[in-house]
């Protein structure tokens, strides 16, 4: 009986070495994990190997992690979007995604592998995890408002990162 396949993560964000620690990262925890370092390059890379999951960062020159979202959710409907960001300014796009009907989580960086690696486990099996994530962050669900990590903001507010 043949082994079933490592989940295949794509990783994508502008700074090179972020992109590179959260695919080692992934990879140290079984995944089939790749790093691109701008959204043209990772939709040729979904057009070679479709990713079971996209780890995206928002906040990136030319097309922005929501715009790379949108247009892996209209190719690639099996794929599941996680988004990441340092910047306030994000919910900012994420509002405007969804007035459109689209709608993705978005997680705040700095992020703790651990809880990385729980936000990811939970958009592969498609379920949703607790709204109190224990540091006073708003959690869950797939808003595009909602977030988790060390520097979570109320959705809208500019915060500089």
């Amino acid at each position: 009986m043949d082994e079933p396949r490592a989940k295949r993560i794509l990783v994508v964000d502008d700074e090179v070495l972020i992109a590179e620690t959260m695919a080692l990262i992934l990879r140290s925890s079984g995944y089939d994990a790749t790093a691109r370092n701008d959204a043209r390059s990772a939709l040729q890379e979904c057009e070679v190997r479709i990713p079971d999951l996209v780890l995206s960062d928002v906040v990136m020159p030319e097309m922005n992690g929501i715009d790379l979202a949108i247009q892996l959710e209209q190719r690639y409907p099996g794929c599941r979007i996680l988004l990441i960001s340092g910047l306030g300014s994000s919910f900012g796009l994420a509002a405007e995604a969804s007035e459109r009907g689209h709608t993705f989580e978005i997680l705040s960086k700095p992020i703790r592998p651990a809880e990385l690696l729980t936000r990811i486990e939970a958009a592969l099996a498609n379920s949703r995890i607790p709204q109190d994530s224990g540091d006073g962050a708003v959690t869950g669900g797939y808003s595009p408002v909602s977030s988790t990590g060390a520097q979570s903001e109320i959705a809208g507010r500019q915060t500089k990162g």
